[in-house]
């Protein structure tokens, strides 16, 4: 009986040192507890906007590209995301801009803001745009993947998405905990069916 339950615990000891730690947290997600209050669109049945300010027009294909990894996401994972860049600010409910918004030695390469009735909120309660702010002292210094990347991961939070710094392989990582991908990954896309 013993060299049984000996045998069981060596084999269980060897099953999960040998199933990598990424299986069990693939669907991991964070969110603020809040959302847009018209949604992300309904798998194209309705669409919703963004608009690229003059200040990030450099920007505006990297901007288009990473939408669009988040909405055709070639994954297992669909979302109800539908967004198109838009001309009219007014239709928009993501605006993005570019500037020196802080020190390069700050590290921050952009934030996010939430907006209701337009006042600046916490992303707890639910929010009606979002702001989303490329700060050139600190961005204009990344490769195209992680400037790529970091877009995404700003496009995540304007739809309620909080940072997952336990997992590299997370859009939702920041750069400075160690982000290794430019895409939507399905524990994020998990984390937008949660809220929409």
């Amino acid at each position: 009986m013993k060299k049984i339950v000996g045998l069981s615990l060596a084999f269980v000891s060897v099953i999960s040192i040998t199933i990598p730690s990424s299986t069990f947290a693939a669907n991991h997600y964070d969110t603020f507890g809040g959302r847009l209050t018209g949604g992300v669109g309904n798998w194209g049945k309705s669409t919703q906007y963004y608009w690229i300010d003059s200040s990030a027009s450099g920007e505006s294909s990297r901007i288009n590209s990473s939408m669009s990894a988040w909405v055709h996401t070639g994954k297992i994972v669909s979302t109800p995301i539908s967004f198109r860049n838009t001309s009219n600010k007014p239709s928009s409910v993501i605006d993005i801009y570019k500037g020196n918004y802080y020190p390069r030695s700050s590290g921050i390469l952009g934030e996010t803001k939430f907006y209701r009735s337009g006042s600046q909120i916490d992303p707890s309660s639910n929010y009606s745009w979002a702001k989303i702010q490329l700060n050139s002292s600190s961005f204009d210094s990344l490769n195209t993947y992680h400037k790529s990347g970091t877009i995404a991961h700003e496009m995540g939070h304007a739809f309620g998405l909080a940072h997952n710094n336990y997992e590299g392989d997370s859009i939702m990582c920041q750069f400075g905990s160690g982000r290794t991908v430019n895409t939507p990954d399905s524990g994020s896309l998990y984390g937008i069916n949660s809220l929409y």
